[in-house]
């Protein structure tokens, strides 16, 4: 069942138009509801934003969440390879993600906008 929640909703290298001619591409995006067509996603059709950081832990961490949050993307994910871990970022009301929970790989993860998890690892 799990499989086929991520099939619907989740792309691989998904490209999101941030606005401002910013488009960012993240390993995987999960969406509120599956997408009939395909072309560059607009950032309130995505729930969570994933990437996996093996040698752009400081970009994901930096940059690119900052980028996502002020497009309004509610979770930010970066499985973060190399410490066996997933920084997980929730938006904040003032428009920004707040401090990352970090899980270590093994444990499960709550899907956003779902009532299921996944375990990275």
């Amino acid at each position: 069942m799990l499989w086929s929640v991520l099939q619907e909703r989740a792309m691989v290298e998904a490209a999101i138009d941030l606005g401002g001619d910013t488009v960012l591409v993240c390993d995987v995006a999960i969406l509120h509801r599956p997408m009939s067509e395909q072309r560059f996603l607009r950032a309130d059709e995505v729930i969570v934003a994933v990437e996996i950081a093996e040698t752009t832990l400081d970009r994901d961490l930096g940059l690119k969440r900052i980028a996502y949050a002020r497009a309004g993307i509610p979770h930010y994910w970066v499985i973060d390879g190399p410490h066996a871990r997933v920084h997980m970022f929730e938006l904040q009301p003032h428009g920004d993600h707040g401090p990352a929970t970090l899980i270590p790989f093994g444990r499960a993860l709550p899907i956003p906008g779902t009532d299921r998890t996944i375990v990275i690892g």
